[in-house]
């Protein structure tokens, strides 16, 4: 099922709006933008965004990010893939260090927007692997889950249930699009 960008645009609006924004920092803070634009991050550390979280985040999230390209790479070289599917030692463990560091500092909080985020950051053939991931994160014993995460998990199954496709992003928030 592929989107169009405006579709893509109307469900970044949805998310609301700190989340619409820590996935703005997060992908200002990935490779390779993070390595050529410090322009970006000292952006990030001098607006009234910092108001949101500790002035150290966006550092931190650079440092998570970090192994975001060798993780793109890897899943998508057919070579990496097992009989059983994709080898999780190469996606899962990478992979659900970022998610532990979104959900964690509470960056991301909903299914919508954790898809949202990783499918721009990995690509699209993450999103059938992404219901799983976030699970992963959620269970995971340094994440304090509520109520609320049941009903995500809810979500991220119906998502699995639906198959969303591995198609490729068509838009990816940056500047203007970006809540301030």
């Amino acid at each position: 099922m592929d989107r169009s960008r405006r579709e893509e645009q109307e469900a970044f609006r949805e998310i609301d709006k700190v989340q619409r924004l820590a996935i703005c920092m997060l992908l200002d803070c990935a490779p390779p933008k993070a390595e050529v634009d410090s322009l970006a991050i000292r952006a990030w550390l001098a607006t009234k965004r910092d108001n949101l979280w500790n002035s150290s985040l966006p550092l931190a999230a650079i440092d998570a990010l970090k192994f975001v390209p060798r993780i793109s790479d890897q899943i998508r070289n057919k070579d990496n893939w097992t009989d059983c599917g994709r080898n999780e030692d190469l996606f899962f463990g990478p992979a659900l260090r970022i998610a532990n560091f979104c959900l964690g500092n509470d960056l991301i909080k909903t299914y919508s927007a954790f898809d949202f985020l990783f499918v721009r950051l990995l690509g699209g053939v993450v999103r059938p692997l992404n219901p799983a991931l976030f699970v992963a994160s959620l269970l995971h014993h340094s994440i304090e889950t509520s109520a609320f995460d049941s009903n995500e998990i809810d979500v991220a199954r119906s998502a699995r249930l639906d198959g969303w496709g591995t198609h490729e992003p068509v838009w990816i928030p940056e500047g203007a699009d970006c809540p301030l």
